[in-house]
């Protein structure tokens, strides 16, 4: 026998004993008068340690309840019980435990061993080997570099996904710190809920940021406001994903619809999703937006400049999906062009829901695949390394980094898409790492202005920045200039109203500072 596979020792006085009493680490009975078993426990060695096993209310009213029933209530008040703790021996124990055997007036004596879950007869396996994708690069997105720098698991990083719904009862996910206009409708959600934040519990998936608290948020009825009221739960350098796309053009007859998504795309295309996603961005919070699978060229003169970023900058990272190969190769569903900024697999993803071939089916609540697609699943491999690096940021240096940091960041040190691909960079986080442990980034500019007193004519001027190779200007949160000296006019046509500026510098890999201080901007009716 083996004491740590058992709890306590539980013996029961004989029914026909109905008159024996525990008080004051004795037995006696009720008429103070002694029997054989009174006498032999007084001489018990450890009697100190007997407690009754019941605690039971009113027992002995409810016993007299049943007994003229055929079938009698048990004496639970006759059982009693000893605690196996750890300074007792083996031999102890089985001492004990003979002891109590071999008194004529104990009817029954048992060892109480854990109770063991049925489920361990078929135990969730391991299946981190199948996440090729948390490997080194360019394969993968060497997660598991990352994991090896505090905070590299993304600690300290709040994540929110938006779609329509997702399994919270599934073994491997953890329990969300929001959880709103959840439609429970399964694998979907739930593989990319485990890609980015599944459970380090030697079981089933392993997220590429299972440090970091993670949450839901479904779509509601108005899709605009579920993302502004998502961002709103969200703090600086938090991150919302944004897993859904939507029609292009219904008065054109398109149709996108879940099993035929021809001219599918991404979320911000319709005006209101846009200003819900800048508004997220512009109030620090780090957007992850599907670019969909359409199979559209985002250049294409059908969508009106709406994803050139010189027109407008929603400030999401776009992202779409690629083949599952060290050589960066679209997906041939997914959508593209020059304003994809970074991509992940779309392709054998290996995630919790039954997506694709079954790695394990152990019940509703303990299903794995490895099938998981488009961009759908390349959003939450790239918001997963977001916020890999944004906890590694966070823990070296107390702050959190800003959108476009980030961006550029994962862009200037992750493996580059091929010549006319155009699906973006797929990040690599141990030369993302690699690069803040050997370099310091750029300091923001201090900014001035004066005004022309002419429209909206404003000289801006700033000092310049060691290492900086130009300079984004921004009007009210907007890219809207780059420039390389450190001086610039803003014309009266960019500035409305109530403007404010800000600068950032930028070294010759894009990888920019932090905002400068903002200033504002006049803007007069006429000129003298």
């Amino acid at each position: 026998m083996n004491k740590i596979d058992y709890l306590r020792i539980n013996f029961k006085i004989s029914e026909e004993f109905d008159d024996i009493e525990f008080k004051v680490n004795k037995f006696v009975k009720k008429d103070g008068k002694e029997n054989d078993f009174v006498t032999a426990m007084k001489t018990f060695p450890y009697i100190k340690k007997i407690k009754k096993l019941h605690k039971i209310k009113s027992y002995s009213d409810k016993r007299k309840k049943h007994l003229k029933k055929v079938v009698k209530l048990p004496m639970l008040g006759n059982w009693y019980t000893i605690d196996i703790t750890s300074d007792m021996t083996d031999e102890v124990v089985l001492a004990i435990y003979n002891a109590l055997v071999r008194t004529p007036q104990i009817s029954h004596v048992e060892l109480e061993s854990p109770v063991i879950p049925t489920q361990e007869s078929n135990p969730t396996p391991n299946l981190e080997a199948y996440q090729t994708y948390l490997g080194a690069s360019p394969l993968g997105i060497n997660a598991d570099y990352a994991w090896t720098k505090l905070g590299g698991d993304g600690s300290g990083v709040k994540i929110i996904d938006m779609e329509n719904g997702y399994n919270s009862n599934h073994e491997d996910l953890p329990t969300p710190f929001i959880r709103v206009n959840d439609l429970n409708d399964g694998d979907h959600g739930t593989a990319v809920m485990s890609i980015i934040g599944g459970l380090d519990n030697n079981f089933g998936i392993k997220g590429i940021a299972h440090g970091s608290q993670i949450g839901f948020y479904g779509w509601g009825t108005s899709t605009a406001s579920s993302i502004s009221n998502a961002a709103d739960a969200l703090d600086t350098g938090d991150i919302l994903i944004l897993e859904g796309q939507i029609n292009r053009d219904i008065n054109a007859g398109d149709t996108c619809v879940s099993n035929s998504q021809d001219h599918c795309v991404p979320m911000e295309w319709a005006q209101s999703n846009f200003d819900a996603i800048q508004y997220a961005y512009l109030n620090g919070i780090i957007v992850v937006e599907a670019a969909g699978n359409g199979n559209e060229n985002l250049d294409s003169s059908v969508y009106l400049n709406r994803f050139d970023l010189n027109v407008r900058n929603s400030g999401a990272i776009l992202v779409a999906s690629t083949n599952a190969s060290g050589t960066i190769t679209r997906r041939a569903s997914s959508n593209y062009g020059t304003r994809i900024d970074l991509n992940g697999w779309g392709h054998k993803v290996s995630s919790a829901g039954l997506n694709g071939t079954t790695l394990f089916n152990g019940g509703a609540n303990r299903t794995y695949g490895d099938g998981f697609s488009g961009t759908s699943a390349a959003s939450p491999i790239v918001a997963g390394a977001v916020a890999s690096l944004q906890g590694y940021y966070k823990q070296r240096n107390g702050v959190a980094l800003e959108v476009d940091t980030i961006r550029g960041l994962l862009k200037a040190t992750g493996t580059t898409e091929p010549p006319g691909v155009e699906v973006g960079v797929r990040p690599d986080l141990k030369a993302a790492i690699d690069f803040f442990d050997g370099n310091q980034l750029l300091i923001p500019p201090v900014l001035n202005a004066t005004w022309s007193n002419c429209y909206g004519q404003n000289w801006i001027y700033w000092n310049s920045v060691e290492g900086a190779a130009s300079y984004n200007i921004y009007v009210n949160g907007i890219l809207t200039y780059t420039h390389s000296s450190t001086e610039y006019l803003i014309r009266e046509v960019s500035v409305p109203a109530l403007s404010t500026a800000t600068i950032k510098a930028c070294d010759n890999n894009g990888i920019c500072s932090d905002n400068s201080n903002a200033v504002q901007l006049t803007k007069s009716n006429a000129c003298p």
